[in-house]
């Protein structure tokens, strides 16, 4: 039987972009390199990284068929330093084009990613077609610190269309050999030199005794914590996890974006606007989760600008496919025993509402809360993820996101909510 624990890392506000940090890397191919990956010209001289969250994804560059890949996994291809056209095909999903541009710094990875409004219903066509070029607008600039007001009803989003449900999960019979489940959950309100918020502390609070009651969690809360504080958890999180350990992480608090580093960060209560010393990147937090040899990891952030550290939404793809009901319970054990480092964020890459929801909670934290109480099966990031938006959907102007953390070291896993009966 399974003998792992579950380390939920729940965090409100896991800001954008999962910018690499360290030194410069060298993309030149090895001999190896050369032998092993697919080359697009004669004279490739860089590694370029693809990935997709969508199983049997195929890559096409410059009109050359490159190989294929699914959710979760990396393509590897040589390139020559200049310009390329690649294209993305994922069964039963639009073609998606870029051209992709130099230097290529062997690291970075270009990732396609799909959503439901990309679902064409279609298998995977045998032939390429022309794309045509859609203009996408511009996304209007947007003060973070500002929270954001709830639409009039007449501005509220159309909800997205109807999809199957996914089947619920069982309750195992053995949930304690699904191992220890710890969450460090911090919520920031009280800002001292920015606006503060009006939800966060309360919805860590609400959390937690969901958490604690239900699913048996082993629980430290953090409230309007500064720079050190949430630092300091972090290192003794990962300080105390071994490999049968697995963690959940929430943050709830202000984040912020700097464009031209390409970097996100969380804004502790002690961050100054213009002075970025008591920011904490997002780099810094992922090299955390990188070091912890727990076997799952779920990060749940509520914040602005929160998606891009996902580069993408796999829920559609990447959903199970076992049935529910007790067949089911297989599915549970081959899940558990992969590893697995996955976020759930409130929002892509835009604001997200602070309030709006239930009992003084955010929208998100709101529909978190229910999609966890509601029912007595287990719940997968999937199933978790499907209830939230069907409530989001209907009351805020912002698409929670589901997907696997980019160069984590995830391999298929999930993380699980088992209810202790």
């Amino acid at each position: 039987m399974l003998a792992k624990s579950i380390w939920i890392i729940l965090v409100a506000a896991w800001l954008v972009g999962c910018a690499t940090g360290g030194g410069r890397y060298d993309a030149r191919p090895s001999a190896q390199d050369k032998l092993s990956y697919p080359s697009v010209s004669q004279d490739a001289n860089s590694v370029l990284p693809l990935s997709s969250n969508k199983d049997g994804t195929r890559f096409t560059v410059d009109g050359k068929p490159v190989g294929t890949v699914n959710a979760g996994g990396e393509l590897k291809i040589l390139v020559n330093n200049q310009p390329h056209n690649l294209i993305a095909e994922a069964p039963g999903y639009r073609r998606k084009e870029s051209l992709i541009q130099p230097p290529y710094d062997g690291v970075s990875t270009v990732n396609f990613h799909y959503t439901y409004k990309d679902e064409t219903g279609e298998s995977a066509p045998t032939a390429l077609a022309v794309i045509e070029d859609t203009p996408v607008p511009a996304k209007p600039s947007v003060n973070h610190t500002q929270p954001v007001r709830p639409p009039p009803p007449s501005a509220q989003p159309s909800p997205p269309p109807p999809v199957a449900s996914l089947e619920p999960l069982p309750v195992p019979s053995n949930p304690a050999s699904f191992g220890r489940f710890i969450a460090l959950l911090i919520g920031n309100d009280k800002y001292q030199y920015g606006k503060p918020l009006d939800t966060a502390v309360a919805d860590v609070q609400s959390i937690e005794m969901v958490l604690k009651s239900k699913f048996g969690f082993q629980i430290t809360v953090l409230t309007n914590a500064t720079r050190r504080d949430i630092l300091g958890a972090l290192e003794n999180l990962k300080n105390s996890v071994d490999e049968n350990t697995n963690v959940l992480i929430y943050y709830a608090g202000h984040g912020h974006e700097e464009k031209a580093e390409s970097r996100g960060y969380w804004l502790p209560v002690d961050a100054e606007e213009k002075n970025p010393n008591n920011w904490i990147a997002n780099d810094d937090i992922t090299s955390k989760l990188k070091a912890m040899p727990a076997r799952h990891v779920l990060v749940i952030a509520d914040s602005c600008y929160s998606g891009s550290i996902s580069r993408g939404d796999a829920f559609r793809g990447a959903r199970r496919t076992e049935p529910g009901g007790p067949d089911s319970t297989s599915y549970l054990q081959k899940v558990a025993v992969r590893k697995s480092r996955q976020v759930l964020t409130s929002g892509g890459e835009e604001p997200v509402m602070d309030g709006g929801g239930k009992n003084g909670h955010s929208v998100f934290a709101s529909a978190l809360l229910d999609a966890l109480q509601d029912g007595t099966g287990a719940l997968d990031g999937h199933l978790l993820v499907e209830r939230i938006r069907k409530t989001i959907s209907y009351n805020a102007e912002q698409n929670p996101e589901f997907n696997y953390i980019p160069s984590s070291g995830h391999d298929g896993g999930e993380f699980l909510f088992i209810p202790r009966q």
